[in-house]
């Protein structure tokens, strides 16, 4: 997270559409049903949760918050300031908040990669750039994909790869890492991963780069040494899978780094084996 001063300055929007109904309870409580898939049933919310909702109104910054709880009721300005940050990285994590500029609460981990690329790492609001180049790669067509800067896993269903609620959803489950390859404002490339919830396995879903990068292993390099960092999980290895009729000599990956692992035989149907490769950190 970036300094006090950066988050004092944010100007959050909340997002009312996303409000199905609310409904005042006993003793100054509320019950919201939200829009949204990570709430599927009513929330109780307090009356300072409330009255942060109506003053999230993209104008509005996070002192100005502040400033108005400490002085309606006198309460010593670091509780309310750790009060007010809590409430609104609750309401993040729920996709509840749209914003302009820079979020100080989401750190992109940005880093340069030399040749004016850069590399950082997504959040939802970058979904539907994420789904423009996807479309872009044309990642439908069989035969793009298999092109050296092109890797989709054989067990995930491409459809959903440029389906904006599925990618919003999996943003939720903190298990989803979308790194993005940028140079000029442009996506020129993607990285995306998901932990094993039951065990210490990354498993990688779509690596797609454009193919005059001229950085790729730079990208890797630095998207392999940042996951286990910010993982809520130990990393212990990365996991890749291909069909026996591809050679991973042929990708993008490097065979030093990822080890033929077992075979599975017909896994996919059709007489088509999947082969799995790791690379142990």
């Amino acid at each position: 997270m970036n300094n006090e001063v950066n988050l004092l300055e944010f100007k959050p929007k909340f997002l009312t559409n996303l409000i199905a109904y609310s409904r005042e309870e006993n003793d100054g409580y509320f019950s919201f049903r939200f829009i949204t898939p990570a709430l599927s049933n009513e929330t109780i919310l307090n009356w300072t949760c409330v009255e942060i909702i109506k003053l999230l109104n993209g104008e509005t910054t996070l002192k100005d918050i502040v400033d108005y709880f400490v002085t309606k009721y006198k309460a010593p300005r670091e509780v309310v300031y750790n009060d007010v940050v809590s409430i609104i990285q609750n309401f993040l994590d729920l996709q509840l908040l749209t914003w302009e500029g820079t979020n100080p609460f989401i750190d992109k981990y940005k880093f340069e990669l030399g040749y004016g690329f850069s590399a950082y790492l997504a959040d939802y609001k970058d979904v539907s750039k994420i789904i423009g180049y996807f479309k872009k790669a044309n990642i439908m067509d069989e035969e793009k994909r298999n092109s050296q800067y092109r890797y989709i896993n054989p067990y995930v269903d491409v459809v959903n790869l440029v389906n904006a609620e599925t990618l919003k959803s999996g943003f939720l489950t903190k298990a989803q890492f979308i790194f993005v390859l940028e140079k000029e404002d442009k996506i020129r490339g993607v990285f995306f991963s998901m932990n094993n919830m039951k065990i210490n396995v990354n498993s990688l879903i779509a690596v797609i780069m454009d193919d005059d990068t001229n950085v790729e292993d730079k990208f890797l390099e630095y998207v392999f040494s940042m996951i286990p960092q910010i993982s809520k999980k130990s990393i212990k290895k990365f996991r890749l899978y291909l069909s026996d009729n591809d050679n991973i000599e042929n990708t993008i990956f490097k065979e030093g780094h990822f080890v033929k692992g077992v075979t599975l035989e017909d896994e996919l149907g059709y007489n088509q084996n999947v082969v799995e490769y790791n690379y142990c950190i």
